[in-house]
């Protein structure tokens, strides 16, 4: 019993501190908000993450879990290429409509400060050497897909995705994209990308 009560204690603290620091940065973000949020005392909070480098370090990867289980998806063999885009972009859709702020907060944290993130944390998540690239290039040598440099590609497959996501504040305040239409937008945006996609790669 006391073990359990020690992991709902724990899962409480992590609750908080994501909240904390998607909101508001590492340098924003203070260990007795977290506290009090999760509702415990300060001094529980420091026995189990003595300092909040480590609860940050815990925000973060598991930030990035999320994000790596759609680059799983490039690496899939019995894929191809416009069935990876296929469930890609189900996949940033999913991730819009359930943790949108955690894109916003890899990226912010990632420009804010790269050195704070440990180098095991970006593990898997070369595109370039996904089967996804191997598939695209081995398109160019059969003539299928243009020869281009195949890092303009890529930029492009990830910013298409990845971008709408990350620029919700951008598109509603400054480019006047009404808030409650943007999900809808957002959904047929998703549900022609991989065919867009195709068509800008394909000969």
């Amino acid at each position: 019993m006391a073990n359990q009560s020690s992991i709902e204690t724990k899962t409480k603290i992590i609750k908080s501190a994501r909240k904390h620091f998607i909101q508001y940065g590492f340098d924003g973000a203070r260990m007795q908000a977290i506290a009090d949020d999760a509702k415990v005392n300060k001094a529980l909070l420091h026995y189990y993450f003595r300092d909040k480098q480590l609860l940050y370090q815990e925000v973060f990867e598991f930030a990035m879990v999320q994000l790596k289980s759609g680059f799983t998806i490039f690496n899939d063999s019995q894929l191809t290429i416009q069935e990876k885009f296929h469930k890609f972009s189900k996949f940033c859709f999913q991730l819009y409509q359930n943790q949108a702020d955690i894109m916003i907060f890899l990226v912010c944290e990632i420009q804010r400060s790269p050195d704070m993130i440990p180098n095991f944390v970006m593990q898997g998540m070369n595109i370039k050497e996904t089967d996804l690239a191997k598939q695209i290039q081995s398109g160019m040598n059969l003539g299928l897909i243009k020869k281009v440099d195949i890092h303009e590609i890529l930029v492009t497959i990830v910013g298409l995705c990845l971008f709408p996501i990350m620029s919700y504040d951008f598109n509603t305040r400054l480019l006047g994209f009404p808030v409650g239409e943007y999900p809808l937008v957002l959904e047929a945006y998703y549900e022609k990308l991989p065919d867009k996609i195709m068509n800008f790669i394909k000969l």
